[in-house]
């Protein structure tokens, strides 16, 4: 990774937590946690994929047609995160996987 995809990462971060911030604030408070939850839980493409952003986009649809959040969500937002990441590899995926390769014996 080279200093201008660095760069470039940063400034997508960037303009990513402006989208953030504009969100009404039951809707930004929702995201935070749904994003320190999927951070806890590990996708391994959550950092540069499109899921986060999904969510933004989402969520901004949701406050454009004056639905609160948990309405668009549900009541209960780790199910629905779970839901989203449901067939995303995530770091303990990858980790069990690795124990289970050292566990065979030699052929």
């Amino acid at each position: 990774m080279g200093i201008h995809d660095l760069i470039e990462g940063k400034r997508q971060w960037r303009a990513h937590t402006a989208r953030v911030k504009a969100l009404p604030p039951d809707y930004r408070i929702v995201y935070q946690e749904m994003q320190r939850y999927l951070f806890k839980v590990g996708p391994v493409d959550l950092a540069d994929g499109p899921l986060l952003p999904g969510i933004v986009d989402f969520f901004e649809e949701g406050a454009a047609a004056g639905q609160p959040v948990l309405k668009v969500t549900g009541r209960d937002v780790a199910a629905f995160c779970d839901e989203l990441i449901k067939d995303s590899p995530t770091y303990a995926d990858l980790y069990q996987q690795s124990l289970k390769k050292q566990a065979r014996p030699p052929m």
